[in-house]
């Protein structure tokens, strides 16, 4: 939340909360909380979304939503917490966990530099072919025909 209050500041951007959680008790106009939402409907809004944050302070194996982002070219601003920085590769920019001011540093920083943005949306795409089904069952085949 902090980080969004600090991006906020820029009038151009809009920061939107999906999921469960704690909604402050101060309202910002640029800030909204749509709480849970149906799959697809959560899927659209990453898919025009300029940048996803995953700001996890506690382990998380598999980031389901930095994956979901990829696969739309989204980058992901998240923390080195459980599998993030693995999901993410090239796709983002990583930083420590509870560090509001970094996440903010990390939003701007995609703001402000076009070429960057760019190729992080690119690694985005990269990486998110990672995750393809198709690409899952190789690996597997690969290590199955390694123990033969």
């Amino acid at each position: 939340m902090d980080a969004a209050k600090i991006l906020c500041q820029n009038p151009l951007v809009n920061f939107l909360f999906i999921g469960k959680g704690r909604k402050p008790k101060t309202k910002h106009k640029n800030i909204k909380f749509l709480g849970r939402l149906d799959y697809k409907k959560t899927l659209n809004i990453i898919s025009q979304s300029f940048a996803t944050f995953v700001p996890s302070q506690i382990f998380e194996a598999f980031p389901r939503t930095a994956i979901e982002s990829l696969v739309y070219s989204v980058p992901v601003i998240g923390t080195k917490v459980g599998g993030i920085l693995e999901a993410v590769g090239k796709g983002g920019i990583i930083v420590s966990a509870g560090r509001a001011e970094k996440l903010a540093e990390a939003g701007q920083l995609l703001l402000k530099d076009k070429n960057l943005y760019n190729k992080q949306k690119e690694g985005a795409k990269v990486q998110a072919r990672k995750f393809c089904q198709t690409e899952i069952v190789k690996k597997v085949l690969k290590v199955y025909q390694s123990l033969l």
